[in-house]
C-alpha cells in the first residue's frame, strides 16, 4: 500500500490529455498542489453533428482564492481560438477537393487505426 498516493510532480508532466473512444476527453494541468481537470463532453447528435460541453473541474481553494477565474479564462482563451480551425477544417472534409489519406507517412498509427475503424463501420461510414 502507497504511503502517499499523490502524483510525484518531479516526473509527472504539466499537461496530460487522456481519450476515451469516441466522444469523451480528459485533460489536466498541473499547477504547484492545484491540478485544473478539464472534462470534455460531446454529445453525439447524428453521424456529423455533437454538441461539446467542457466541464473545468478545480480545487476548492482555487474557488476561495479566486484563481480559478483564471484557469477559466485560459479554457476559454484555448477554445475560442480553435473553434474557427475546426470550422476550417470540417469545410474542407465536405469540400469537392477532399480525398481521404494520409497525409504525412508520420501518420501512420493513425491511419491504421482509421482504416480499422472504416472497415468495422462498414456502409455507416460515408467516407467509405
Amino acid at each position: 500500500m502507497l504511503e502517499n498516493p499523490s502524483i510525484d510532480e518531479s516526473i509527472s508532466p504539466p499537461f496530460w490529455v487522456g481519450l476515451v473512444y469516441p466522444s469523451m476527453i480528459f485533460a489536466m494541468t498541473r499547477k504547484p498542489g492545484a491540478p485544473v481537470v478539464g472534462w470534455y463532453q460531446m454529445i453525439i447528435k447524428s453521424v456529423d453533428r455533437f454538441e461539446l460541453k467542457i466541464h473545468v473541474l478545480v480545487p476548492q481553494q482555487m474557488i476561495d482564492d479566486g484563481s480559478a477565474k483564471e484557469a477559466l479564462a485560459a479554457y476559454d482563451m484555448i477554445h475560442h481560438e480553435d473553434i474557427p480551425m475546426c470550422d476550417g477544417v470540417w469545410r474542407g472534409l465536405h469540400s469537392s477537393q477532399y480525398s481521404p489519406g494520409r497525409l504525412s507517412f508520420l501518420e501512420g498509427c493513425i491511419w491504421r487505426f482509421h482504416t480499422y475503424l472504416r472497415d468495422k463501420l462498414g456502409p455507416l461510414n460515408r467516407f467509405n
